[in-house]
């Protein structure tokens, strides 16, 4: 027993000293919150819609600007056409259309990262020539906005995977009232 004791106080020992060699590692970047949230983690950051806006008509970030960060993100420039309906108006947006009749899945992709954090109360995709893929992408920034009251899908191309997706969404999001889905091929 008196070997293992003394085996046990050489561990300890051992162990003691790569403590005292052993530091935390502190973060190199700080988080910084351009919404002025006092939430330090994205992960802690609130979705709700209605405390962006505060944030941001108190901010100095135009919604212009929000769009331009999307894209830069993307590594896209921003389409000339949303930023001009986008240009001197404030939060909550009314209206957003998007007017590219064939998009890439680059600009989809800007586009629902816009619309995932900025308040709008009405989408409309009219004439858009959408893929599955796309539509989910944009059903899901829309899901958890708490403004949404019209989202219009007019002369939209929709396959049987697409209504599931709006299925889903609309199974989701409880706060859309209308939903425009006309000139449809059944």
């Amino acid at each position: 027993d008196e070997e293992d004791d003394d085996e046990e106080e050489e561990e300890d020992a051992d162990v003691s000293k790569i403590d005292e060699k052993l530091d935390i590692d502190t973060p190199l970047h700080t988080h910084v919150d351009y919404f002025g949230s006092t939430s330090t983690s994205a992960a802690t950051t609130s979705n709700d819609d209605n405390s962006l806006s505060e944030n941001l008509n108190n901010s100095e970030i135009t919604l212009e600007t929000l769009y331009t960060r999307c894209c830069h993100l993307r590594e896209i420039l921003p389409i000339p056409a949303t930023l001009k309906q986008l240009k001197n108006k404030s939060t909550p947006l009314h209206v957003i259309k998007m007017l590219n009749p064939k998009p890439t899945l680059i600009d989809i992709l800007s586009f629902a990262d816009f619309l995932a954090i900025a308040p709008v109360i009405t989408v409309i995709l009219d004439n858009v020539m959408l893929d599955s893929e796309m539509l989910k992408i944009i059903l899901i920034s829309l899901q958890n906005s708490k403004m949404l009251d019209k989202l219009s899908l007019r002369n939209v191309p929709i396959d049987s995977e697409g209504w599931k997706f709006i299925c889903k969404f609309l199974n989701s999001n409880k706060n859309i009232q209308k939903l425009d889905i006309s000139q449809q091929k059944i």
